[in-house]
């Protein structure tokens, strides 16, 4: 899956109305989850997908352009 189909949102579990505090606590109970250093866990993926959603997803400019791309594929998804 690439990154244009992800679902940052609903990857950290959080609402698209989510603060910024919210994003960051998130991306940190999931990134301690999912960490490939943890035991147990083969989730290297599932960690990568989790970085690149915090990363977008904290900068207002990537949040941004991110969020015009989510509501154009919530928008498509809704009519199927």
């Amino acid at each position: 899956m690439s990154d244009e189909d992800l679902d940052f949102y609903e990857l950290l579990e959080i609402s698209p109305n989510a603060s910024q505090e919210t994003i960051d606590r998130m991306f940190r109970f999931l990134a301690q989850r999912y960490h490939p250093d943890r035991s147990g866990t083969d989730e290297h993926g599932k960690f990568d997908q989790i970085v690149k959603a915090h990363e977008t997803l904290r900068d207002p400019e990537k949040r941004a352009a991110y969020d015009i791309r989510h509501k154009k594929n919530s928008e498509y998804h809704w009519q199927l």
